[in-house]
């Protein structure tokens, strides 16, 4: 039912199926969008939303960095023991590790890879055999992350924001 307009009563608007919404928008007295209160609710909402995901989204990051370092460290486990195969001897230059092609090309020792810096480092033990050890530290440094170590045993050790050891824990 359709009311005329008074001087108390402005002229009703009418509805839309929709909710909010009408058919005769800037008629005076009829709604026109939304109110602050919908908008702000939705704006918190969405704000919640983010709050939730955002952290997921970072640690999922996270958890990639590290799997691609892992992933590294068991290429030079590997190209080390072909390289000593080869050569009786191991190396601490990346672009001899290359020649195994497991290793991608890059360039030094240290070397960037994703976001690690591989650092490859040969000696003796104290039996005088060859022994060699590679580091995998965040190059921005982050502390939050897992920094890792392996060497000859091809077992892979971590610290979370420390320079790992051979004492460190395992993965």
């Amino acid at each position: 039912m359709h009311r005329a307009p008074t001087k108390d009563r402005p002229q009703e608007c009418e509805t839309s199926p929709v909710a909010g919404w009408n058919d005769r928008k800037g008629e005076a007295g009829c709604k026109d969008g939304f109110t602050l209160v919908e908008l702000l609710i939705v704006i918190a909402i969405t704000a919640i939303l983010v709050a939730i995901a955002v952290p997921s989204y970072y640690k999922f990051i996270g958890k990639a960095k590290q799997a691609s370092a892992v992933s590294y460290i068991n290429n030079v486990v590997k190209a080390e023991q072909i390289f000593l195969d080869i050569n009786n001897t191991y190396t601490d230059d990346f672009s001899e590790l290359e020649t195994t092609q497991i290793i991608p090309s890059g360039t030094g020792n240290p070397r960037a890879y994703g976001d690690y810096t591989f650092t490859l480092t040969i000696g003796v033990d104290g039996a005088g055999a060859p022994i060699w050890s590679v580091i995998a530290v965040p190059t921005d440094g982050d502390t939050s992350l897992r920094w890792y170590y392996s060497d000859v045993t091809g077992a892979i050790r971590y610290e979370v924001g420390a320079t790992p050891s051979v004492s460190s824990q395992p993965i």
